[in-house]
């Protein structure tokens, strides 16, 4: 009897070092955010901190090519390096808006 492996195996990309960029999108009302992240060449994530900052300048261009289109879209802080489940995506807050800020990844810089 074969054992199925665990959604989340050890080469999962979320368990990952990446290194992402968020925008936001006024919409009129309370805006949308979206985290774009990196995982490098290979896609498997980086090694360190170092290599992955040497990708700052590349995926801040390709971030600025797809959302040149949308005048009310703005890149929303910087960098941020870390494993890609310790990024905040949703927060609820009983009175106000809740905070999301879905990932998404980008394959080629």
């Amino acid at each position: 009897m074969a054992i199925e492996e665990s959604a989340f195996t050890k080469d999962d990309i979320t368990k990952k070092l990446v290194i992402s960029l968020k925008t936001y999108t006024d919409d009129g009302w309370y805006g949308t955010r979206s985290r774009y992240y990196y995982a490098g060449p290979d896609g498997n994530g980086f090694k360190n901190k170092k290599e992955a900052k040497a990708f700052k300048s590349k995926l801040r261009k390709c971030i600025k090519e797809r959302i040149k289109c949308n005048s009310k879209t703005v890149i929303d802080g910087d960098f941020e390096v870390g494993i890609l489940d310790d990024f905040c995506t949703y927060k609820y807050y009983g009175a106000g808006p809740s905070y999301s800020c879905p990932n998404v990844e980008i394959k080629n810089i």
